[in-house]
């Protein structure tokens, strides 16, 4: 999540978009209304929770943000573009993922000024440059906590990676649960130093599944034989 700062130069953007072009205008988010499809709900509930941790609130006619589906002149379904003008903020994606990626964007652009959040004014057209943008964790050698991993995966979705790579078996230990063979479950097949009888479940899995793909972020299993 964002932390407010002061406003003084020009947001330094992670991952630098396609183009960008500054202006002069800055958009008051101290009042604001998001407006968008249906299929932006995470995107608009995201972008609501950055405004108000940066002093901002909602309140209808004011300040609009507008979240739409449309033509970006890309090819790509992970692109999207940003217009930052005095009195809107436009983002416009061909897939709900683009929006996200715009959102996680503005989150970049706002700041505190005069103690209330505005965003700097600026027109933004992204799409990436590489279609696998990955993170690997081993959790066959170091198990972590589910909620840990979804810390990692809204850092990757903060700064567009799309792909976490889930190594998920090794000889160290099997992590997917196994109601065929509980054996390879069972803590005295890992040793001790390896978080032994450690495992996901398969509805802790799907869930996580779930949340990631939420952020525009694909879950890749590894699983090693005969590990």
């Amino acid at each position: 999540m964002l932390v407010a700062v002061v406003a003084s130069a020009t947001p330094a953007l992670i991952p630098t978009p396609r183009t960008v072009e500054w202006t002069a205008d800055s958009f008051d988010a101290s009042r604001f209304t998001i407006t968008g499809p249906v299929e932006a709900g995470f995107a608009i509930a995201e972008l609501e929770q950055i405004l108000m941790a940066s002093g901002g609130r909602t309140n209808d006619g004011f300040g609009k943000l507008d979240l739409q589906l449309g033509e970006t002149g890309s090819q790509s379904p992970e692109s999207y573009s940003i217009v930052v003008a005095a009195t809107s903020v436009t983002v416009t994606a061909c897939q709900p993922v683009g929006l996200v990626y715009g959102v996680q964007t503005l989150s970049q652009l706002v700041a505190t000024q005069d103690g209330r959040p505005v965003i700097a004014g600026c027109r933004i057209t992204d799409e990436p440059a590489f279609a696998w943008r990955g993170f690997m964790h081993d959790v066959g050698r170091n198990f972590q906590d589910l909620t840990l991993l979804k810390r990692f995966v809204d850092v990757m979705a903060r700064y567009k990676m799309n792909v976490f790579h889930f190594h998920l078996t090794d000889n160290p230990a099997w992590r997917i649960e196994c109601r065929v063979h509980p054996e390879l479950n069972s803590p005295t097949n890992t040793p001790a130093t390896r978080s032994p009888g450690k495992f996901y479940t398969y509805a802790e899995l799907n869930d996580f599944i779930a949340y990631a793909r939420e952020r525009g972020v694909r879950v890749v299993p590894e699983l090693d034989m005969p590990g």
